[in-house]
């Protein structure tokens, strides 16, 4: 059985890769950002 990938909309994709830009940690904040829980846990929910 294949997986049936969902098909959405051009504005979600959109919407999502945004929030998974504004919420990813780089190079520049991870120093600062790695101990706040809350942040890290976003950052993983909105990168699955």
């Amino acid at each position: 059985m294949g997986i049936k990938q969902a098909e959405w909309p051009i504005e979600v994709q959109r919407q999502a890769m945004e929030l998974h830009a504004q919420l990813s940690l780089n190079d520049h904040n991870w120093h600062q950002q790695k101990g706040d829980a809350d942040r890290r846990a976003a950052e993983l929910l909105a990168g699955a």
